[in-house]
């Protein structure tokens, strides 16, 4: 009857705790934003792990947040360690609620999320044929941590994508494509949502590892969304429906939001964004984008080749990729000095209150010619 609550009891109480739960983690996210200060605040935390078989002295190094931001570049080289024994130990200032990329022999081991000060512990196992086998992480967050390091989350390649690309390329609609796609997503972030019902995770941890399965489902979509646009595969759906998911999943699951920055995934998805706005199928959100990024193009061809469309993104995400842009250069040098010295200028005229710029300056070579030529001090901390 209109105007009777016709639920059963059972479902009125399940409804109640759904409710609660829901609300619990809207209002985790808003002290998050409210205690910025904190978040981007770097405590000293103790980082160790444990190796089951020799692989020799090899470097241990850490990508750290700049400001809230992911950024995998951000390698301090002063808190780098070697491994020996098989066996490391380092205490590092690592952002409060930062996932940390751990790079061992230059190359990317694993990421870790660190949300207190906290020890981040961690072995690795390897089976008798000498296969790299898992890892298991001990402290804080080691549940999610697991499960992060051992590739049991939403994972941007393999069967996962492969089953997100079907479902594109098969659904009838863009509604029921969404439906579809959504159940896919729904059961990765059941685990986490249970992990943290159960209070093995924090509402931070849970927030962020959520904030970053979003991203890898709309990388998984990345690919097979721009084969849409570019007519190089076939669809069941119209193109008029294409593009209407396609406004749908960067507006759901929008890599210019805030909620996203800690996020791992996130680089590839703001510069698939920007294509789709250069393209013009997703509407542009700057009036009179300027060229400024994309008159560097040539000098970012291998590090960053799309950089030419970042002008299209928000200021402050543009702020983002370019300091992370930067700071990938001083590890892999691309850049001739000259390139980098007018790349890093127009960076800092732009931005003159930057967190890179003081990372940077710490990282640049320290000679008179490099000083004039920015024509501003540049202040070397020890």
């Amino acid at each position: 009857m209109p105007g009777v609550n016709s639920e059963l009891p059972e479902q009125q109480v399940f409804n109640q705790y759904l409710y609660m739960r829901r609300l619990l983690l809207f209002i985790l996210p808003v002290l998050v934003i409210v205690f910025n200060d904190v978040k981007s605040q770097d405590v000293p935390t103790q980082v160790s792990g444990k190796m089951d078989k020799t692989y020799g002295r090899y470097l241990i190094t850490l990508g750290k947040s700049v400001n809230g931001f992911f950024c995998a570049e951000n390698i301090d080289l002063t808190d780098s360690i070697i491994l020996q024994n098989e066996k490391f130990d380092v205490n590092s200032n690592i952002p409060l609620h930062s996932f940390v990329r751990l790079n061992f022999a230059h190359h990317q081991l694993m990421l870790f999320y660190a949300d207190s000060a906290e020890p981040i512990r961690f072995e690795l196992l390897t089976d008798s044929a000498q296969n790299p086998g898992r890892i298991f992480f001990f402290g804080a967050n080691a549940a999610a941590n697991e499960l992060l390091a051992n590739h049991l989350l939403l994972s941007a390649n393999g069967k996962t994508q492969k089953e997100i690309e079907k479902i594109i390329i098969e659904a009838p609609s863009a509604v029921a494509c969404l439906n579809s796609l959504h159940s896919v997503l729904n059961k990765f972030e059941r685990i986490l949502d249970e992990l943290f019902d159960n209070q093995k995770i924090s509402g931070s941890c849970h927030e962020a590892f959520i904030a970053e399965t979003e991203q890898r489902f709309l990388l998984c979509c990345k690919d097979i969304l721009r084969h849409s646009t570019l007519g190089s595969q076939a669809f069941t759906m119209s193109k008029k429906e294409m593009n209407i998911l396609i406004n749908h999943l960067y507006t759901q699951y929008d890599p210019f939001d805030k909620r996203y920055f800690t996020a791992p995934t996130l680089i590839s998805n703001i510069t698939a964004k920007c294509i789709l706005i250069n393209d013009g199928i997703i509407p542009p959100v700057i009036a009179n984008p300027k060229d400024t990024w994309k008159s560097f193009a040539g000098v970012f061809t291998f590090i960053v080749p799309y950089i030419g469309v970042y002008d299209l993104a928000p200021n402050s995400i543009q702020h983002y990729l370019v300091g992370n842009a930067l700071l990938a250069n001083l590890l892999f040098n691309e850049m001739t000095k000259d390139e980098f010295i007018e790349v890093y200028t127009t960076f800092r005229k732009r931005y003159p209150a930057s967190p890179y710029i003081k990372i940077i300056d710490t990282r640049i070579p320290r000679t008179r010619f490099l000083e004039h030529s920015l024509k501003v001090p540049i202040i070397f901390t020890k």
